[in-house]
């Protein structure tokens, strides 16, 4: 199938890492798990999922992990999936339910609700797993990211009931959190067995890393994803809040976006090489400074394994994004 416009020459020097080699099992592991919380109730979801491969998102994102940990992220990505599909569950005038829905679900990670159907009680399982054994700070920081980006469904819905749409500088930050990653950049300290010291964690550098890392996957994204999402009257797109605000054609707000790809992957290296000096400036243990840049390279590897997922997936699979490899 090809496009009403030309993809672009996406700019990506990060090298390619692979896929994590127990992909398969946790694949199993997944269907096993989903069917036993009763969460693929029909036929067509179960396509959506097999199109989807969230156990190819996961081996991509955590290429290095073991087994028993990859099952639980690939749990939990397979979940953000399905989630993904509330609207459609809801119907794009139902804000108060979708914002309902998200707040129950948010609860659940907070432990301030008892789970009471088979998405809650899947919520419940994978966020104890993931969190059992880790300080309450990875804790706080792993539910930050799921309320933040749940929260941005009901905002999506209540604008489209409206007919309305955000501006470029709204949009950015609302996509940061819209597309969901930040929690799975924190999850390589779970899969690496590391658990940062808050302060560390929260560095300007570590934060502005997660959050360009994050924006640039949300637009990237984006540029895929543009004409299923105009063909069924979606306006949170980057390609589409920048030809709206330019007033041009499509091919122009797609090499737009482009640049703006760009612009996005040299900000997230430049705070990836300001990181060893921030955390040397309020840790003295080179133990910690290593465990940084370990999880800094986590981050790596999801924004590369996203760049990768998109080309070989069949979701996303009505064009092909060329490869620049640049030294």
């Amino acid at each position: 199938m090809s496009h009403s416009y030309k993809l672009p020459l996406v700019d990506m020097h990060l090298p390619q890492y692979g896929t994590a080699a127990a992909m398969d099992a946790v694949e199993k592991d997944m269907w096993r798990w989903l069917e036993g919380h009763r969460l693929i109730g029909n036929e067509a979801k179960r396509e959506r999922l097999v199109r989807t491969r969230p156990q190819y998102t996961t081996a991509l994102y955590f290429p290095y992990a073991d087994e028993d940990r990859l099952i639980v992220i690939n749990r939990f990505m397979a979940l953000a999936f399905l989630v993904d599909d509330i609207d459609d569950e809801h119907g794009v005038h139902d804000d108060d339910a979708v914002s309902e829905f998200c707040e129950n679900l948010i609860a659940i990670a907070y432990r301030t609700r008892a789970p009471s159907s088979g998405v809650e009680r899947a919520v419940a399982e994978v966020m104890g797993d993931l969190s059992a054994g880790r300080s309450s700070a990875w804790h706080d920081a792993l539910n930050e990211s799921f309320a933040q980006w749940l929260r941005t469904y009901p905002v999506e819905v209540r604008l489209a009931r409206l007919g309305e749409a955000m501006p470029f500088q709204e949009y950015v930050p609302h996509r940061r959190y819209s597309v969901g990653e930040i929690g799975f950049l924190h999850m390589h300290e779970y899969v690496q067995g590391i658990d940062l010291p808050a302060h560390v964690r929260n560095l300007p550098a570590m934060t502005e890393a997660r959050n360009r890392a994050s924006e640039w996957i949300g637009l990237y994204n984006d540029v895929y994803s543009l004409e299923k999402e105009e063909a069924v009257g979606y306006p949170h797109n980057a390609v589409l809040v920048v030809r709206r605000q330019r007033g041009r054609g499509t091919q122009d707000a797609v090499d737009v976006v482009n640049g703006i790809l760009s612009g996005l992957l040299d900000q997230f290296e430049a705070a990836c090489h300001a990181i060893p000096g921030q955390v040397r400036a309020v840790v003295d243990d080179s133990c910690i400074v290593d465990d940084a840049m370990r999880i800094v390279d986590g981050y790596r590897q999801i924004l590369r394994g996203n760049f990768d997922y998109h080309i070989g997936t069949p979701r996303y699979l009505t064009g092909y994004v060329q490869l620049q490899q640049v030294s």
